[in-house]
């Protein structure tokens, strides 16, 4: 009768060291660096009570002992871990502070907006390409914000909780594709609209020919720059290296 051998110590306290990585916010990558440290202690905790000749049931729950970590214990750990800017905004009020970060996270959009009025001919291609290229800047400003949003909180204030690293979904890339698709839906209604009333006039033909342009270049760009954030977001939560979850990475 063959006896299974006991698992790897590291992979038998798997559960209880992803529990403590769930509970903690202490931010990336230093929080991983503390779960292997815990997990080392717990292996070499581990391996002295078998040598000491206590069974594998007895080891474990033994080791289990070193990884007792009270509410007090694991608030002092985040409070040396927080950012300054996360220990200001905790003397905040919750409801100002959720202003605050929604006014932080607004801000580069909006002087990201400012410099295109005054730089590029953005008013041109608004007037350009017609009504929905309005609903084009909407949606590509939607994805946007939610990245700069994701920026401020993971990157900024560090926060690599749980209920923060959840806002990691695939939305603003949806909201880049449904730009592109009304950029390509205004063009085609400006170019049926033009073609149906065209009577042979080549003056005439040259605009209607470039103006529908304005909505797919704004779409574009719009849908660009929310792929590329998000792309950047990928990998700059992997380089904290925070853990994959629900089989796939949190970036």
């Amino acid at each position: 009768m063959t006896m299974n051998p006991a698992p790897e110590p590291r992979e038998d306290f798997a559960p209880e060291l992803s529990d403590l990585e769930t509970r903690l916010t202490v931010p990336y990558p230093e929080r991983a660096e503390l779960i292997e440290e815990a997990a080392a202690d717990l292996c070499a905790a581990y391996a002295d009570a078998r040598a000491s000749g206590l069974p594998h049931e007895a080891a474990r729950a033994r080791s289990l002992e070193r990884l007792a970590l009270d509410d007090q214990a694991r608030q002092a750990l985040e409070g040396v871990h927080a950012s300054a800017l996360q220990r200001a905004l905790w003397l905040v009020p919750a409801r100002a502070r959720s202003w605050m970060q929604a006014a932080a996270s607004a801000a580069p959009l909006a002087a990201l907006f400012v410099f295109l009025v005054r730089e590029v001919p953005v008013n041109r291609f608004l007037r350009q390409g017609g009504p929905i290229v309005y609903l084009v800047v909407a949606f590509g400003s939607l994805g946007l914000l939610l990245e700069l949003q994701r920026f401020f909180v993971w990157f900024v204030l560090r926060d690599h909780s749980t209920e923060a690293l959840r806002r990691n979904t695939p939305t603003p890339l949806y909201l880049a594709a449904s730009t592109v698709l009304l950029g390509l839906l205004g063009a085609a209604v400006r170019y049926h609209s033009f073609l149906e009333g065209w009577r042979g006039d080549t003056v005439r033909l040259a605009r209607g020919l470039r103006e529908p342009l304005a909505s797919i270049i704004m779409s574009c760009c719009l849908a660009a720059l929310t792929v590329l954030m998000h792309s950047a977001l990928s990998v700059g939560l992997r380089a904290l290296r925070v853990p994959e979850r629900d089989g796939r990475p949190t970036g």
